[in-house]
């Protein structure tokens, strides 16, 4: 079963939610991060990986994971989900 706007052949694109969670955390406009990260990320690139339109490459991703202090894996993954407590399990944390 695929979407309507996939491509046969071509892998879903996703967006990058944890670049949006993590810059706001920052509380980094899209602009800034641009700015500061340099290279090929503009604010109007940071704005299609986040919604999906396009991946960032590994440099991209580098200088993105540099100035936001992330490890880059965090840029190629959803964010958590904070969960409440289930009665019949322990939080964890």
């Amino acid at each position: 079963m695929r979407d309507d706007d996939e491509t046969p052949g071509e892998p879903k694109r996703r967006p990058v939610p944890s670049l949006e969670m993590w810059r706001e955390r920052r509380q980094l406009t899209s602009g800034e991060l641009a700015r500061i990260a340099g290279g090929d990320v503009s604010e109007a690139a940071i704005a299609r990986w986040e919604s999906g339109a396009e991946h960032p490459s590994l440099p991209s991703i580098r200088a993105l994971a540099r100035v936001l202090g992330v490890d880059p894996w965090e840029l190629s993954r959803p964010p958590y989900i904070q969960r409440s407590a289930r009665p019949d399990r322990p939080n964890r944390m």
